[in-house]
Order: C-alpha cells, then sequence, then structure tokens
C-alpha cells in the first residue's frame, strides 16, 4: 500500500522517477521498486520522500488505497495471484496510465466471476467418505503420531516459557501473543464458523463458549495451528480434512504437551494404572481430547496398539481411529462415519449403565479378538439432539487383550460377546420376537434431510463469505475489549517474515511517544511502578513490572526487566475519567494512569490503571507491537 500512495502523491505533483530520484538522492530504478512493492523503504528514506513531496509522513503510511483506480490496481494484481487465474496460463499483465478504469473494473469483475464458478461444491457425500476413508487409514499407517505437528507444539511451548502442568490462561495469551496475534471474544460472530481470523488486524475472533465438543481454549490453538502448520487455502475436501485434523492435533499437543504427558503415562503404565481420566484431570482437558491425546502417544513411546470410537446412544459411529486390527462396521467404500455399532460393545452398553459418566470397563469378544474397552460418555462432548439421548457421545478408548493389564479397571467382570459384523448378532431381531411383531408395527420415521443434500460448496465448505466479510467489517475499528492480553517479542517462524517498513514505522512511533512521555516525566517527577498481575488489586508503592503467567524471557529476570537493553517505564499524565463507570470499572473520583513500558525492538507493553483512594481499582494490559509482513493465503481472513 505504501507504494501506490507513493505514487499517487508523485503524480499528483506532477513528478516522474527521475525528478523524484534527483531529489532524495535515489536513481528511479530503486524508486520504482518501491512504487511496485518490490522493496520497502528504510524510515529515513520515507521521510525524505515525504519532504520532497509536500505531504506529511503519515499520509505515506495510510493502509487505505490512495484513489479508486489504486483499488482497482490491487484488486487486480490479487486476482492474478489466484489459483484459479493462474490456472488458465495467461502471462502476467501489467497495467499501464492509459489502461481507462472501466477496463480494470471488467477485469475485476471477471476474475471475481472466476473465483466464484470454480469454488463448486467441494464433494459429494461419496467422494467425502472415501476421503476420510484414506485420511484414516493414512493415520494408521503412522500410528497417528505426527512428528513434526509435536514439534511446532513444543517449539510454541517453549518460546511462551511452558514449564509444566496444564496450560493457564496466561500462558494460553502468550503463545498466541508471540506469534502477533490477539484474541477478541464476540457474541455475533457467524454461525457457520468456529472461530475467524482477521490477517489484517492480527485478531482471533471467536465466542466466549464452547463450540461443539471444543471449549475457548482450543479453539484459540486451531485457529493458531493453521497459520503454525503452513496451512493454505484447502485444495480439496481430502485437503480440508488434513487441514482440520492437523490443527486439532496441534491444539492437543499444545494443551497436552508431549515432553509432560509421556512421562506420565510411562509411570502409569509402570505402576500398571494407566486411565484417561487422569490427563483429563492434571490437564484440565475434555475426556475426549484426553483420549483422542493417549492414542497419539501410546502406540508410538509405549508400544500399545489401541482404537478409538466416538458415538452416541443409538451406535451411530461419528469418529472412530484403530491401529489394533479392531473390525468397525464399513460400507462398500470403507467408510465408518454413519454406520451403526454393535449392541454389544462398550460404546452402546455404557448408556445403559448405572453411571453413564463414569468409566465403563469391559473385555468384548469379537470375530477379531478379544479386546479391553474403556467407555465413558462425555457431557461436554457437544451432543445435545435426540440422536445422542441429550446427555452426550460416548468415548471408547480401546486395546487388544494382552495390552489390558498396563490399564486401570482390567480386573472387571463385565464380558459381552459380539459377531457383527458378521452373522446374526443385532442387526436382525431373535426369531420369535420378530414373528410376534413382524408387520404389526408402522414407525413414523425421523427425516434425515441431510442425506439428500451435496456438501456445502466452497473452499471452507459451509462458510458464508458474505457473513464473515461483514463481521470483520464491523469489528474493524472497534477496541480491543475482551482480548487475552500478554506475550513478548516475536521470534517465532510464523513472523520472521515481518515487513522492515512498518517495524521501522513502528519504532518510529515508539520514539515519538518516549519523548512526549519523557516530557510528562520531566513535569511529574518521579513515578511509582506498578504490578501488572492481572485481575490482582495492588498498591501503587508496589514495585516490580512482570511479564503475565509465563517464565522469565531469555536475558530477562522475574521481574521482566531486559539486561541486555535497559526498561524505560513511561507514564502518561493522569486524567480524570468520565463518571457513570461501573462493574469492575472506575468510578467517581477515579483517576486513570497510562504506563508504557519498553520491552525491546519493536515492542512496548501499555497499561492502563485507575486509582481511586490509593488503590488500582481496575486495570487493563496491551502489547503494542507491528503486525506488518506478508501473511499466506490470498486475503485477509481465515
Amino acid at each position: 500500500m505504501f507504494g501506490q500512495r507513493l505514487r499517487h502523491a508523485r503524480r499528483a505533483k506532477g513528478l516522474t522517477l527521475a525528478e523524484l530520484g534527483e531529489k532524495v538522492g535515489r536513481t528511479p530504478s530503486v524508486l520504482s521498486l518501491i512504487e511496485n512493492g518490490k522493496r520497502e523503504p528504510r524510515l529515513s528514506l520515507v521521510e525524505q520522500l515525504a519532504g520532497a513531496l509536500g505531504v506529511p509522513v503519515t499520509e505515506l503510511l495510510k493502509k487505505q488505497p490512495p484513489s479508486r483506480r489504486a483499488r482497482l490496481e490491487i484488486q487486480l494484481e490479487q486476482a492474478q495471484r489466484d489459483p484459479s487465474y493462474q490456472a488458465l496460463g495467461l502471462p502476467e499483465l501489467h497495467v499501464g496510465t492509459r489502461v481507462p478504469d472501466s477496463f480494470l473494473e471488467h477485469l475485476v469483475a471477471l476474475a471475481s466471476e472466476l473465483r466464484a464458478q470454480r469454488a463448486k461444491p467441494t464433494a459429494t457425500p461419496e467422494e467425502a467418505r472415501a476421503a476420510n476413508a484414506a485420511l484414516r487409514g493414512s493415520m494408521r499407517e503412522r500410528g497417528n503420531y505426527y512428528t513434526a505437528i509435536e514439534q511446532t507444539a513444543a517449539a510454541a511451548l517453549d518460546r511462551a516459557g511452558y514449564t509444566g502442568g496444564a496450560l493457564s490462561q496466561g500462558m494460553l495469551s502468550t503463545v498466541v501473543a508471540r506469534h502477533g496475534f490477539t484474541v477478541q471474544f464476540a457474541s455475533d460472530l457467524p454461525r457457520s464458523v468456529r472461530s475467524l481470523t482477521d490477517l489484517h488486524a492480527g485478531r482471533i475472533y471467536l465466542k466466549q463458549e464452547p463450540v461443539g465438543a471444543h471449549s475457548p481454549r482450543t479453539v484459540i490453538l486451531q485457529a493458531l495451528g493453521h497459520f503454525l502448520l503452513g496451512h493454505g487455502t484447502p485444495a480439496d475436501f481430502a485437503d480440508f480434512l488434513r487441514q482440520r485434523v492437523e490443527a486439532n492435533y496441534f491444539a492437543a499437543a499444545v494443551l497436552i504437551p508431549e515432553r509432560t504427558a509421556v512421562p506420565f503415562l510411562r509411570a502409569a503404565k509402570d505402576r500398571r494404572d494407566l486411565a484417561v481420566e487422569d490427563l483429563v484431570d492434571v490437564f484440565s482437558v475434555s475426556y475426549e481430547m484426553a483420549a483422542h491425546r493417549v492414542t497419539n502417544l501410546i502406540t508410538h513411546h509405549l508400544g500399545v496398539p489401541c482404537h478409538f470410537v466416538k458415538n452416541d446412544a443409538s451406535g451411530v459411529i461419528y469418529k472412530a481411529y484403530e491401529n489394533d486390527g479392531i473390525a468397525f462396521p464399513a460400507d462398500a467404500t470403507g467408510a465408518i462415519e454413519g454406520q451403526r455399532m454393535c449392541r454389544q460393545w462398550s460404546g452402546r452398553q455404557v448408556f445403559a449403565a448405572p453411571d453413564r459418566y463414569s468409566p465403563l470397563y469391559q473385555y468384548s469378544d469379537t470375530p477379531s479378538g478379544t479386546y479391553f474397552c474403556i467407555a465413558q460418555v462425555d457431557p461436554g462432548s457437544g451432543a445435545t439432539g435426540s440422536g445422542a439421548g441429550g446427555g452426550g457421545y460416548a468415548i471408547t478408548l480401546g486395546v487388544p487383550f494382552d495390552h489390558s493389564r498396563w490399564f486401570r479397571g482390567r480386573e472387571s467382570k463385565l464380558r459381552t460377546r459380539s459377531r457383527c459384523p458378521d452373522g446374526d448378532c443385532c442387526q436382525r431381531a431373535p426369531a420369535d420376537l420378530a414373528e410376534r411383531w413382524e408387520g404389526k408395527a408402522w414407525p413414523s420415521a425421523r427425516a434425515h434431510s441431510h442425506v439428500l443434500s451435496v456438501l456445502p460448496s466452497g473452499a471452507f465448505p459451509g462458510v458464508d463469505d458474505v457473513d464473515i466479510y461483514e463481521f470483520l467489517d464491523r469489528h474493524k475499528d472497534l477496541p480491543p475489549d475482551g482480548v487475552l492480553r500478554a506475550g513478548g517479542p516475536d521470534d517465532g517462524a510464523a513472523r520472521e517474515q515481518a515487513d522492515d517498513g512498518e517495524d521501522q514505522r513502528d519504532e518510529r512511533a515508539l520514539r515519538q511517544h518516549a519523548d512526549h512521555d519523557r516530557r510528562d516525566d520531566d513535569d511529574d517527577g518521579e513515578q511509582p511502578h506498578h504490578d501488572l498481575d492481572v485481575g490482582r488489586r495492588v498498591r501503587p508503592h508496589e514495585a516490580g513490572v512482570r511479564r503475565l503467567g509465563a517464565a522469565p524471557l531469555p536475558g530477562r529476570d522475574a521481574d521482566g526487566r531486559d539486561h541486555r537493553r535497559p526498561a524505560r517505564l513511561r507514564h502518561r499524565r493522569e486524567r480524570r475519567l468520565p463518571p457513570g463507570h461501573h462493574r469492575g470499572r472506575p468510578g467517581h473520583g477515579a483517576h486513570r494512569l497510562k504506563v508504557r513500558v519498553r520491552l525491546g525492538h519493536n515492542l512496548a507493553l501499555r497499561h492502563d490503571l485507575a486509582l481511586q483512594d490509593g488503590d488500582v481499582v481496575w486495570h487493563g494490559v496491551k502489547f503494542q507491537r507491528g503486525v506488518g509482513g506478508r501473511r499466506t493465503g490470498r486475503g485477509r481472513a481465515w
């Protein structure tokens, strides 16, 4: 955008590239690269260009296109980078000054229609089931263990200073902030998404209540995982499924870290006391996520094959995975989703147990062998309809009989025999029962209208583009109220290619604030420090500035002071707040104090405090940093 605004200002002054180059001591070729977005200028050159053109620096740094023509040129450039356009094999179109605006409008409209035409239904139900079966086969081959994702999750935790235990809210916010994002809770989030990421502002929007079986913590990490794992726009439904599985895996690997979970599981195995519910208690996650995570780790690290099933009260399978040879019911394509499991399996038996929300330990004899299974209904698994009995889904973790000795509950006497999917096990009623009632019953079947429809269209199936664009437009200028705030310097791989021009502009803005604040400090005299521990009432005389919910950063002590670069604590003048604040906000007679701490290159922490009668009655924390940089993907929303 800087190049577009520079070109607009230069043409408004009637200058050529050569004439402007003489004024600032640069060659026309260098200025041409800057105007075309191929090179970022240094801060000193930006100031020289603004002076030569007679415009404020802020005019060149605005994010909006300078004119309707510039907006059309940007849209055409983006359209030519779209895969649907590149698939045509056409040479790149360079737009000259003589090309009329109406011609550009036609090209942009045609490119938009081409994208819409390419966004056909992602897959038929048959193709989707086949893609899911292929993905499940791939997971089986690798033992449901993804080395690269484990390493990515471990690196994210390392940068946040994680040391062990359940991931706290402060640690989660640090993980997110380290990669240039903040979290905004929004009650009007479009129904077709569980989260929405504004790539331009670096915000992850979500609701503050669980989405199905996913807690807000999980949804945040799933959104972050897409970027850390390098996901682009899905090419087809199989690619969409793969990305979804990988993002879910990343979230679980952060919430239940391998470095902590594996020693925990190994010690439990040595005691012959492996149990999913222990992971639930230690890491504060859902039973379903804990069971999933066990399948990731016990085969790879402990050598224990296993299977996992999620089903409703009627036995319909929603998710399943196995590497222990158990035979799930499947259709002709090998798909198991939507199939009904045997009545003798623990996932069906648990709904009839006296306490369905506690583990049911059962041995099941099947045509493929005998398995020890632990089943439990997870009330937080998102099932509220009649198909699930209104009380959650059953989550089953099973292992072959030989490995039952490692698990809690192995002394169970409950044992069933299943002949499914072969033989007259439970698919047909007993002969005497059928004889009494056959021809005397007329059920009114519940409609399953979803089976008649194709999958939603678009690269992200079911997402309404109009809804998400209108949502982002409503929220683009809102203050970051409800944001998770914490973090530190961005040293992650996802931000290594940050825009140097943005960094320089942000650093200059910080310097300007520093000059203003130093003038205030000279007037106000010595200022007190303030503790920044969120949620705690503190008094002004208590000293120390520390980072939230995390261990000290490299080069900093426990109070967050940087030994490599002296931190400068700056204060704004106090100003009286308007009356009428309530519910934790400042009331009458409160004063507001702004504290800014320079933490390092291109990063500052701003702390707003409200002081009343010597106490801090309200405060908020925000990290200020550059959000520039080129993001992967076509647009600015995910």
